[in-house]
Order: C-alpha cells, then sequence, then structure tokens
C-alpha cells in the first residue's frame, strides 16, 4: 500500500510538469523510460508500467487473459488479447515496452497506450485456440 501512495505521489508530481495543451506521444514516454534510473521521469515511467498492468489485471477474464474492456470493439478485443504473466513486474513491463517501441519509430507519434498495449500481445500472446 505503501508503494502504491509512493507511485501515484511520483505521478502527481509528473503531472505537474507535463504540458497541460498537450497529450503526451509514445516517444515521449520512451524518453522517460530511458531516462536516468532515480530521476522523476524514470518514476513516471514506472508508475505507467504499474498503472497499465494494474488496469489488464482489473480486466482479467475467466481464462486468465488480460485485455482492454471499455470504449473498445469486439475486434479489437479478439485481436488483442494477451496473456500476461502474474509475476512480470512494472520494470519488465518498461523494457518489454521500450523494444517494441524502439524497433517501431514510425509510430512514436501514437498515444502511450496503443504501443504498451501492443507490446504486451507481441510478448505474451495468448494460445490461438483462447
Amino acid at each position: 500500500m505503501k508503494r502504491a501512495i509512493l507511485i501515484l505521489g511520483f505521478l502527481l508530481i509528473a503531472a505537474g510538469n507535463a504540458r497541460a495543451t498537450d497529450t503526451m506521444n509514445a516517444g515521449e514516454l520512451v524518453e522517460w523510460c530511458e531516462s536516468t534510473k532515480g530521476s522523476h521521469k524514470q518514476f513516471f515511467c514506472d508508475g505507467y508500467m504499474w498503472g497499465f498492468l494494474e488496469l489488464f489485471i482489473s480486466y482479467q477474464d475467466n481464462d486468465n487473459h488480460y485485455y482492454l474492456k471499455e470504449g473498445t470493439t469486439d475486434q479489437f478485443r479478439k485481436t488483442h488479447k494477451t496473456c500476461i504473466p502474474p509475476s512480470v513486474s512494472n520494470v519488465q513491463m518498461g523494457k518489454v515496452f521500450l523494444k517494441y517501441a524502439n524497433e517501431r519509430p514510425e509510430q512514436l507519434h501514437k498515444p502511450p497506450y496503443v504501443l504498451v498495449n501492443n507490446s504486451a500481445v507481441k510478448a505474451w500472446p495468448c494460445e490461438k485456440n483462447n
């Protein structure tokens, strides 16, 4: 619980430093995730990944598949399922995201959640029959 409060605090600090008129893109998240360990940007990256994993867990179905439900079409949910193991940490998720994003520089203009989600789908696909 203390860790969650600490991460939330860092997110609030980072949000205060964010530009109010712009929306973050995946390229900016890459920059933050590649920043110096212990910096406020790195804390923001860790918190973003932690929040994303929590979102997946909150949308777990009966077969242990994690996927985004709200605001998505049935086709999107069907093709963007991922079976993230429960042991995956926010740090590991960040590394998976960075690898995926750095291999696709033409997609860095997209919202961060798109590339984070796609990186999880690629790293931990569900079995074909699911």
